[in-house]
Protein backbone atom coordinates (compact mmCIF):
# COMPACT_ATOMS: atom_id res chain seq x y z
CA UNK A 1 0.00 0.00 0.00
CA UNK A 2 2.84 2.36 0.84
CA UNK A 3 4.50 1.57 -2.49
CA UNK A 4 1.29 2.39 -4.38
CA UNK A 5 0.91 5.72 -2.53
CA UNK A 6 4.51 6.67 -3.30
CA UNK A 7 4.01 5.79 -6.97
CA UNK A 8 0.87 7.95 -7.15
CA UNK A 9 2.65 10.88 -5.49
CA UNK A 10 5.56 10.64 -7.95
CA UNK A 11 3.21 10.38 -10.92
CA UNK A 12 1.52 13.76 -10.32
CA UNK A 13 4.62 15.93 -11.04
CA UNK A 14 5.49 13.87 -14.10
CA UNK A 15 1.92 14.05 -15.43
CA UNK A 16 1.80 17.79 -14.77
CA UNK A 17 5.08 18.27 -16.68
CA UNK A 18 3.85 16.41 -19.77
CA UNK A 19 0.54 18.23 -19.71
CA UNK A 20 2.26 21.62 -19.48
CA UNK A 21 4.56 20.72 -22.37
CA UNK A 22 1.69 19.43 -24.43
CA UNK A 23 -0.55 22.48 -23.95
CA UNK A 24 2.11 25.18 -24.02
CA UNK A 25 2.86 26.76 -27.38
CA UNK A 26 6.44 26.89 -28.62
CA UNK A 27 7.80 29.18 -31.27
CA UNK A 28 10.53 28.63 -33.86
CA UNK A 29 12.82 31.24 -32.34
CA UNK A 30 15.56 30.78 -34.93
CA UNK A 31 16.20 32.13 -38.42
CA UNK A 32 18.21 30.35 -41.08
CA UNK A 33 20.93 32.63 -42.53
CA UNK A 34 22.79 31.64 -45.71
CA UNK A 35 24.64 33.33 -48.56
CA UNK A 36 23.36 32.92 -52.11
CA UNK A 37 26.92 33.11 -53.45
CA UNK A 38 29.50 30.45 -52.62
CA UNK A 39 32.45 32.88 -52.68
CA UNK A 40 33.00 36.63 -52.53
CA UNK A 41 35.51 39.07 -54.00
CA UNK A 42 36.62 42.27 -52.17
CA UNK A 43 34.56 45.21 -53.44
CA UNK A 44 31.76 43.01 -54.86
CA UNK A 45 28.18 42.69 -53.64
CA UNK A 46 26.87 39.47 -52.05
CA UNK A 47 23.39 38.53 -50.88
CA UNK A 48 22.37 37.06 -47.52
CA UNK A 49 19.03 35.26 -47.12
CA UNK A 50 17.21 35.22 -43.76
CA UNK A 51 14.40 32.65 -43.73
CA UNK A 52 11.94 32.60 -40.81
CA UNK A 53 8.61 30.94 -39.95
CA UNK A 54 6.06 32.86 -37.88
CA UNK A 55 3.93 30.83 -35.42
CA UNK A 56 0.18 30.68 -35.90
CA UNK A 57 -1.32 34.09 -35.21
CA UNK A 58 2.11 35.73 -35.09
CA UNK A 59 3.21 38.79 -37.06
CA UNK A 60 6.28 40.95 -37.49
CA UNK A 61 6.51 44.15 -35.48
CA UNK A 62 5.66 47.36 -37.29
CA UNK A 63 8.80 48.79 -38.93
CA UNK A 64 10.73 45.64 -38.06
CA UNK A 65 14.50 46.13 -37.80
CA UNK A 66 17.13 43.41 -38.25
CA UNK A 67 19.63 43.86 -35.43
CA UNK A 68 23.34 43.01 -35.72
CA UNK A 69 24.16 44.66 -39.07
CA UNK A 70 26.03 47.65 -37.60
CA UNK A 71 29.52 46.35 -38.47
CA UNK A 72 28.55 45.58 -42.10
CA UNK A 73 28.08 47.74 -45.18
CA UNK A 74 24.42 47.20 -46.06
CA UNK A 75 23.38 48.28 -49.57
CA UNK A 76 19.72 47.19 -49.55
CA UNK A 77 17.19 44.99 -47.72
CA UNK A 78 14.31 43.33 -49.57
CA UNK A 79 11.44 41.61 -47.78
CA UNK A 80 8.94 39.01 -48.89
CA UNK A 81 6.77 36.72 -46.74
CA UNK A 82 9.02 34.42 -44.75
CA UNK A 83 12.34 35.82 -46.01
CA UNK A 84 14.63 38.86 -46.06
CA UNK A 85 17.33 39.31 -48.75
CA UNK A 86 20.16 41.61 -47.66
CA UNK A 87 22.71 43.00 -50.15
CA UNK A 88 26.14 43.45 -48.53
CA UNK A 89 29.44 44.94 -49.75
CA UNK A 90 32.44 42.61 -49.25
CA UNK A 91 34.93 44.82 -47.38
CA UNK A 92 37.29 42.14 -46.13
CA UNK A 93 40.34 40.52 -47.70
CA UNK A 94 40.05 37.41 -45.52
CA UNK A 95 36.80 35.65 -44.68
CA UNK A 96 33.57 37.68 -44.72
CA UNK A 97 31.61 36.99 -41.52
CA UNK A 98 28.07 37.96 -40.57
CA UNK A 99 27.27 37.68 -36.84
CA UNK A 100 24.10 36.20 -35.40
CA UNK A 101 21.20 38.51 -36.30
CA UNK A 102 17.95 39.05 -34.38
CA UNK A 103 14.43 40.05 -35.45
CA UNK A 104 11.50 40.90 -33.14
CA UNK A 105 7.94 39.68 -33.77
CA UNK A 106 4.61 39.49 -31.91
CA UNK A 107 2.91 36.19 -31.08
CA UNK A 108 -0.87 35.63 -31.11
CA UNK A 109 -1.10 37.10 -27.58
CA UNK A 110 0.66 40.26 -28.83
CA UNK A 111 3.73 39.43 -26.72
CA UNK A 112 7.12 40.37 -28.12
CA UNK A 113 9.28 37.40 -29.16
CA UNK A 114 12.58 37.22 -31.02
CA UNK A 115 14.11 35.25 -33.87
CA UNK A 116 17.87 34.62 -33.82
CA UNK A 117 19.98 33.50 -36.78
CA UNK A 118 23.14 31.45 -37.02
CA UNK A 119 26.67 32.84 -37.57
CA UNK A 120 27.37 32.92 -41.33
CA UNK A 121 30.77 32.97 -43.05
CA UNK A 122 31.65 33.44 -46.74
CA UNK A 123 34.99 32.58 -48.30
CA UNK A 124 36.73 35.62 -49.84
CA UNK A 125 39.01 35.11 -52.83
CA UNK A 126 41.39 37.56 -54.48
CA UNK A 127 40.57 38.94 -57.92
CA UNK A 128 44.29 38.88 -58.83
CA UNK A 129 45.71 35.68 -60.22
CA UNK A 130 48.97 34.76 -58.50
CA UNK A 131 51.16 32.70 -60.76
CA UNK A 132 54.03 30.75 -59.37
CA UNK A 133 57.45 31.64 -60.67
CA UNK A 134 58.51 28.70 -62.77
CA UNK A 135 62.07 29.90 -63.27
CA UNK A 136 64.59 27.36 -62.11
CA UNK A 137 68.03 28.06 -60.69
CA UNK A 138 70.78 27.01 -63.01
CA UNK A 139 74.30 26.13 -61.95
CA UNK A 140 77.22 28.40 -62.83
CA UNK A 141 78.95 26.90 -65.84
CA UNK A 142 82.48 27.99 -65.04
CA UNK A 143 84.64 29.37 -62.25
CA UNK A 144 87.39 31.93 -62.81
CA UNK A 145 90.74 30.41 -62.13
CA UNK A 146 92.76 31.96 -59.32
CA UNK A 147 95.72 33.72 -60.91
CA UNK A 148 97.18 37.22 -61.14
CA UNK A 149 94.44 38.41 -63.50
CA UNK A 150 92.10 39.53 -60.72
CA UNK A 151 94.70 42.04 -59.44
CA UNK A 152 94.81 43.72 -62.85
CA UNK A 153 91.00 43.78 -63.01
CA UNK A 154 90.74 45.46 -59.59
CA UNK A 155 93.40 48.02 -60.60
CA UNK A 156 91.31 49.19 -63.56
CA UNK A 157 87.82 48.75 -62.07
CA UNK A 158 88.41 50.47 -58.71
CA UNK A 159 88.94 53.97 -60.16
CA UNK A 160 85.87 53.48 -62.35
CA UNK A 161 83.80 52.59 -59.30
CA UNK A 162 85.01 55.73 -57.51
CA UNK A 163 84.06 57.91 -60.49
CA UNK A 164 80.62 56.33 -60.77
CA UNK A 165 80.01 56.75 -57.03
CA UNK A 166 80.93 60.44 -57.29
CA UNK A 167 78.55 60.96 -60.22
CA UNK A 168 75.71 59.24 -58.34
CA UNK A 169 76.32 61.39 -55.24
CA UNK A 170 76.33 64.56 -57.36
CA UNK A 171 73.11 63.52 -59.11
CA UNK A 172 71.34 62.76 -55.81
CA UNK A 173 72.41 66.13 -54.37
CA UNK A 174 71.09 68.02 -57.41
CA UNK A 175 67.87 66.01 -57.39
CA UNK A 176 67.13 66.71 -53.70
CA UNK A 177 67.82 70.41 -54.30
CA UNK A 178 65.47 70.42 -57.27
CA UNK A 179 62.71 68.72 -55.23
CA UNK A 180 63.02 71.27 -52.42
CA UNK A 181 62.87 74.16 -54.92
CA UNK A 182 59.73 72.70 -56.47
CA UNK A 183 58.11 72.32 -53.05
CA UNK A 184 58.79 75.96 -52.22
CA UNK A 185 57.66 77.38 -55.58
CA UNK A 186 54.68 75.20 -56.44
CA UNK A 187 51.19 76.23 -55.42
CA UNK A 188 50.26 75.12 -51.86
CA UNK A 189 48.31 71.83 -51.81
CA UNK A 190 45.29 73.43 -50.09
CA UNK A 191 45.00 76.07 -52.84
CA UNK A 192 45.25 73.38 -55.51
CA UNK A 193 42.63 71.22 -53.77
CA UNK A 194 40.16 74.07 -53.24
CA UNK A 195 40.47 75.17 -56.88
CA UNK A 196 39.94 71.57 -58.05
CA UNK A 197 36.85 71.38 -55.83
CA UNK A 198 35.45 74.59 -57.35
CA UNK A 199 36.15 73.37 -60.89
CA UNK A 200 34.38 70.09 -60.11
CA UNK A 201 31.27 71.93 -58.88
CA UNK A 202 31.26 74.15 -61.96
CA UNK A 203 31.46 71.13 -64.27
CA UNK A 204 27.86 70.16 -63.35
CA UNK A 205 28.73 66.47 -63.76
CA UNK A 206 26.33 65.54 -60.97
CA UNK A 207 23.49 67.59 -62.43
CA UNK A 208 24.07 66.03 -65.87
CA UNK A 209 23.61 62.55 -64.38
CA UNK A 210 27.28 61.51 -64.40
CA UNK A 211 27.25 60.81 -60.67
CA UNK A 212 30.01 58.19 -60.61
CA UNK A 213 32.49 60.43 -62.46
CA UNK A 214 31.69 63.25 -60.03
CA UNK A 215 32.44 61.09 -56.97
CA UNK A 216 35.55 59.57 -58.57
CA UNK A 217 36.87 63.14 -58.96
CA UNK A 218 35.78 64.18 -55.44
CA UNK A 219 37.52 61.16 -53.90
CA UNK A 220 40.67 61.83 -55.96
CA UNK A 221 40.85 65.46 -54.81
CA UNK A 222 40.69 64.41 -51.15
CA UNK A 223 43.23 61.59 -51.60
CA UNK A 224 45.77 63.78 -53.44
CA UNK A 225 45.44 66.50 -50.81
CA UNK A 226 45.86 63.94 -48.00
CA UNK A 227 48.96 62.58 -49.76
CA UNK A 228 50.54 66.05 -49.75
CA UNK A 229 49.47 66.55 -46.14
CA UNK A 230 50.58 63.25 -44.64
CA UNK A 231 53.52 60.89 -45.02
CA UNK A 232 51.81 58.09 -46.99
CA UNK A 233 50.67 57.75 -50.65
CA UNK A 234 46.93 58.14 -50.07
CA UNK A 235 46.20 58.55 -53.80
CA UNK A 236 47.51 55.04 -54.49
CA UNK A 237 45.86 53.24 -51.55
CA UNK A 238 42.38 51.80 -51.07
CA UNK A 239 40.09 53.31 -48.45
CA UNK A 240 40.75 50.38 -46.08
CA UNK A 241 44.51 50.83 -46.48
CA UNK A 242 44.20 54.56 -45.79
CA UNK A 243 42.29 53.84 -42.57
CA UNK A 244 45.28 51.87 -41.26
CA UNK A 245 47.61 54.89 -41.74
CA UNK A 246 45.60 57.80 -40.37
CA UNK A 247 46.45 59.24 -36.96
CA UNK A 248 44.58 62.56 -36.95
CA UNK A 249 40.95 63.16 -36.00
CA UNK A 250 40.31 65.25 -39.15
CA UNK A 251 41.44 62.32 -41.31
CA UNK A 252 39.17 59.92 -39.44
CA UNK A 253 36.19 62.22 -40.06
CA UNK A 254 36.85 62.56 -43.81
CA UNK A 255 37.30 58.76 -44.06
CA UNK A 256 33.51 58.43 -43.84
CA UNK A 257 33.17 60.53 -47.02
CA UNK A 258 35.72 58.33 -48.82
CA UNK A 259 33.73 55.22 -47.86
CA UNK A 260 30.49 56.85 -49.05
CA UNK A 261 32.17 57.73 -52.36
CA UNK A 262 33.24 54.08 -52.76
CA UNK A 263 29.64 52.95 -52.32
CA UNK A 264 28.46 55.41 -54.95
CA UNK A 265 31.26 54.45 -57.36
CA UNK A 266 30.96 50.69 -57.04
CA UNK A 267 27.50 49.90 -55.63
CA UNK A 268 25.25 52.11 -57.80
CA UNK A 269 24.00 54.23 -54.92
CA UNK A 270 22.60 57.60 -56.02
CA UNK A 271 22.75 60.48 -53.54
CA UNK A 272 20.36 63.41 -53.58
CA UNK A 273 21.31 66.96 -54.53
CA UNK A 274 21.35 68.00 -50.88
CA UNK A 275 23.64 65.06 -49.99
CA UNK A 276 26.00 66.02 -52.83
CA UNK A 277 26.13 69.59 -51.49
CA UNK A 278 26.83 68.27 -47.98
CA UNK A 279 29.64 66.04 -49.26
CA UNK A 280 31.32 68.98 -51.04
CA UNK A 281 31.03 71.05 -47.86
CA UNK A 282 32.66 68.24 -45.87
CA UNK A 283 35.58 68.13 -48.33
CA UNK A 284 36.02 71.92 -48.20
CA UNK A 285 35.87 71.96 -44.38
CA UNK A 286 38.51 69.21 -44.20
CA UNK A 287 40.89 71.21 -46.41
CA UNK A 288 40.30 74.51 -44.60
CA UNK A 289 40.62 72.96 -41.12
CA UNK A 290 43.95 71.27 -41.85
CA UNK A 291 45.83 73.70 -44.07
CA UNK A 292 46.72 76.31 -41.43
CA UNK A 293 48.09 74.05 -38.72
CA UNK A 294 49.68 71.44 -40.99
CA UNK A 295 50.64 72.76 -44.44
CA UNK A 296 51.76 76.26 -43.45
CA UNK A 297 53.81 74.86 -40.58
CA UNK A 298 55.48 72.31 -42.86
CA UNK A 299 56.31 74.98 -45.49
CA UNK A 300 57.87 77.29 -42.90
CA UNK A 301 59.91 74.39 -41.57
CA UNK A 302 61.31 73.63 -45.05
CA UNK A 303 62.16 77.29 -45.67
CA UNK A 304 63.92 77.49 -42.29
CA UNK A 305 66.05 74.42 -43.02
CA UNK A 306 67.00 75.86 -46.41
Amino acid sequence: MKRVSAFVLLSFPILFFFLSVGFSETYPLTMEASFIEKQGVPGNVVHLRLKYLLPEGGKLCENSVINGLDSLTVLSIEHEPGMFTISLLVDSLDKFEVPALTLDFLDKDNSRQQFKSNLTTLEVISSIDNKDDTNELRPIKGIMESNGLWKKVIFFILPLIVVIAGLVAWYMFKRQRHIKDNILHEAPPDIVALKALEDLNRSNLFEKGDVKTFYFSLSEIIRKYMEKLRSFPAAELTTDEISSHIMHNEDREILHLLKTSDLIKFADERPTQSQKTEHCSMARAYIENTRTKDIVANTLDIEGRR
